[in-house]
């Protein structure tokens, strides 16, 4: 079991740990992280389009975190997405694919910056009252 599972788990409210896989690549940094999920796993009728619509809408009005569009095309390059994207930045995107029988939501992020030392500077300054960019721009 992958460490962050029970915290998914927990936070998600579900009753069975989601797949979780990180890809590892041959780059020094960069990442991109993806969590199948089943419709069964839902306790309503949800697309992958509802799941995108209702994360887009959650942080519409965040700083570092982009819904990216829910369009295959628009949201890959030819059907691939580069790793190393966000490298550099403190930003997070999350993408949203899925068909009848599954969602796969992944988020791409540069792990040495958006990983715990981003958040850490993230959280002092909104924990400071100061601009929540602060140092991460």
């Amino acid at each position: 079991m992958h460490k962050h599972q029970p915290e998914m788990k927990a936070i998600s409210g579900l009753e069975a740990p989601p797949i979780f896989y990180p890809v590892v690549g041959d780059m020094f940094q960069g990442m991109i992280v993806s969590v199948p999920l089943w419709h069964s796993q839902f306790t309503k009728k949800m697309t992958a389009k509802c799941v995108h619509d209702i994360l887009a809408v959650h942080y519409e009005k965040s700083r570092f975190v982009q819904v990216k569009p829910f369009d295959l095309a628009a949201a890959t390059d030819e059907g691939f997405m580069d790793a190393t994207a966000c490298n550099g930045t403190n930003n997070l995107e999350i993408f949203v694919f899925g068909h009848d029988e599954q969602i796969i939501v992944a988020a791409r992020l540069d792990n040495l910056g958006k990983g715990a030392s981003g958040a850490a500077i993230q959280c002092m300054n909104i924990a400071c009252g100061l601009d929540e960019t602060l140092g991460l721009e």
